[in-house]
């Protein structure tokens, strides 16, 4: 059994069943909700959990596989800190229940606001697991596990609470923090690429609306409406964006030739995110293209 098939495996024994809810109502146990909190924090920093009727560890598993996604380019547990110019010590969801402690440490520890961190907690898991697909045996199929784990994160064991529609998505979440050093992005990409249609549908799906989004946003408030100086500060953020652009109307495409008719209700998610993804800045994909697409001219 490979790593990523045994993470699986262990992530399907605890989405599965009354794991969660174990750990939910032992933290809750405690009274207030920083009491609470604080229950649940050693479980998420060291990812070996004692609390709850069945005790599991993904410390191994977790451990490796961050140290080969940082050596890969990508910090994805863990956020940049702006102010100290460096990688937070705590992971994400460890930084979150410390803003809840700040926030609302003397208030009851409701059994909702727990479970949800908790599922936000293995929501982050399962969006480090998207980037080691690759790592062995078929990249598609362990997509689609991950697909499988995400159904069970939202199912009934859990919080309740939706993070993200499909896998797809946590791979976009996983990769959404800055980095430093961005020598990351451009090979994953070509990983993305050997994917099937499908799976590179749904990955262009989500880069298009949200790199729009994101690239409209800099363009007034970070960029004062200077093109030139949002694309030299977004270097890998477009061929991201051109490759989802073009996938998408690749897309469109052929479905329009499988119908043999003019658009219909269903080529519509496809024209939202193709309209979307242009908005930020369309003549750098129907004129003369910033440098950071000389590579993607094709």
């Amino acid at each position: 059994m490979s790593p990523f098939d045994e993470a699986c495996a262990q992530f399907e024994a605890v989405l599965d069943g009354d794991v969660r809810r174990s750990i939910v109502a032992e933290a809750a146990s405690q009274g207030d909700l920083e009491r609470a909190l604080l229950t649940m924090r050693e479980g998420m920093r060291s990812h070996d959990w004692k609390l709850g009727s069945s005790p599991f560890d993904l410390s191994r598993l977790i451990q490796k596989f961050d140290r080969k996604t940082r050596q890969n380019g990508f910090h994805v547990l863990n956020d940049w800190d702006g102010v100290a110019d460096r990688v937070n010590d705590d992971i994400i969801p460890v930084d979150v229940l410390h803003y809840l402690i700040d926030k609302r440490a003397a208030e009851p520890a409701a059994d909702s606001t727990i479970a949800v961190l908790l599922d936000y907690y293995f929501m982050h898991l399962l969006a480090l697991l998207t980037l080691r697909i690759w790592d062995g045996g078929d990249a598609d199929a362990n997509l689609d596990r991950l697909n499988t784990l995400l159904d069970r994160l939202h199912g009934a064991g859990g919080s309740g609470q939706r993070f993200a529609a499909d896998a797809e998505t946590l791979l976009l979440i996983a990769t959404s923090h800055y980095e430093l050093h961005e020598r990351g992005y451009g090979a994953l990409l070509e990983r993305v690429r050997t994917l099937n249609r499908h799976h590179r549908r749904l990955i262009a799906l989500g880069h298009a609306a949200s790199m729009g989004s994101h690239l409209r946003f800099g363009f007034q408030a970070t960029y004062g409406r200077d093109t030139v100086n949002m694309r030299d500060d977004n270097v890998a953020d477009y061929p991201w964006l051109c490759y989802a652009l073009a996938t998408l109307m690749e897309e469109y495409v052929l479905q329009r030739q499988a119908l043999d008719q003019g658009p219909t209700s269903d080529h519509l998610p496809l024209v939202e995110a193709l309209f979307s993804g242009l908005s930020a800045d369309a003549r750098a994909f129907i004129g003369t293209p910033p440098s950071s697409l000389s590579a993607c001219e094709g």
